[in-house]
């Protein structure tokens, strides 16, 4: 057993002694400006279950899978709730080596992790695919790594070096999904605000090649406004936020075939727009 690190954007989780499954939370990025003080989670084992408890919330029983689970979510609820005025997008944070740097947006089954871990495979530096929050200050990640359910694995073996040695987790029993620490693959993890080269929107489609379409700022906020949230409800000046940053970059609809063609319709679309510091 070890001490397992959690970082939000201004929290820090530690859990000692921890189980080896809680290795499926370890988030231990750089963050520009910090967390706070480290918050302890302690999960004691009970009468043949474990129970998990920290500052400000209620001690919760299970197992040790629905333990991890459960503070995979809770923190994740944390984060979000911390960014007050912020809006949160469901979306994937990622630079190119041109400096680049693209947010992919998409709910869920659309392809969004898939796409991001093919692209840090492509060499591309992660920040994030699950959440990102948009505010004047500009666009930043939630910081957990990213999820891969090993169904879509077995099905990509151009991704099978990324998932070795990864932690794991069985959701339900219906399918195991990886957390894919960059730092484990010998990358650079950093966190920060800043702004964006081009903003994605995608879809899944059953086809081989990507199919891609400019979209003007209205479309981009309806499609944004589906995948959105602000703490303590949708608010005139988090929707102002939000056209402002999609007015200001070009904005696609992303229909994904194959990895390679999205791929190859991404950088095209960076090619046009020319290299955008990443922060």
């Amino acid at each position: 057993m070890r001490q397992i690190v959690v970082r939000t954007l201004r929290r820090e989780f530690l859990l000692p002694d921890a189980e080896p499954t809680l290795t499926f939370l370890e988030a231990w990025p750089t963050i520009v400006g910090g967390p706070g003080v480290p918050e302890v989670v302690r999960i004691e084992r009970r009468e043949g279950s474990f129970v998990a408890s920290f500052s400000g919330q209620t001690p919760v029983s299970g197992s040790i899978r629905y333990l991890t689970a459960w503070l995979d979510r809770r923190i994740l609820a944390l984060a979000v709730e911390d960014e007050v005025g912020a809006v949160a997008l469901q979306a994937a944070l990622l630079t190119a080596s041109s400096g680049s740097r693209v947010l992919l947006a998409g709910g869920r089954r659309t392809g969004k992790s898939l796409l991001a871990a093919h692209l840090f495979a492509a060499g591309w530096a992660f920040e994030a695919d699950e959440r990102v929050f948009i505010s004047a200050n500009g666009v930043i990640a939630h910081p957990r790594p990213m999820r891969l359910p090993r169904s879509q694995v077995r099905r990509m073996p151009a991704l099978a070096p990324l998932i070795e040695d990864a932690p794991s987790l069985d959701i339900g029993g219906k399918d195991l999904i990886y957390s894919l620490d960059p730092t484990r693959r010998g990358r650079d993890w950093r966190i920060a605000s800043g702004p964006v080269a081009a903003v994605f929107f995608l879809d899944n489609a059953e086809r081989t090649l990507s199919t891609l379409r400019r979209i003007g700022v209205d479309e981009a906020c309806a499609r944004a406004m589906q995948l959105a949230s602000m703490v303590h409800g949708v608010s005139v000046h988090g929707i102002a936020t939000l056209r402002a940053m999609l007015g200001n970059v070009p904005a696609f609809h992303l229909e994904l075939g194959s990895p390679e063609s999205a791929i190859e319709s991404v950088c095209h679309v960076l090619e046009g727009v020319g290299a955008s510091p990443a922060h």
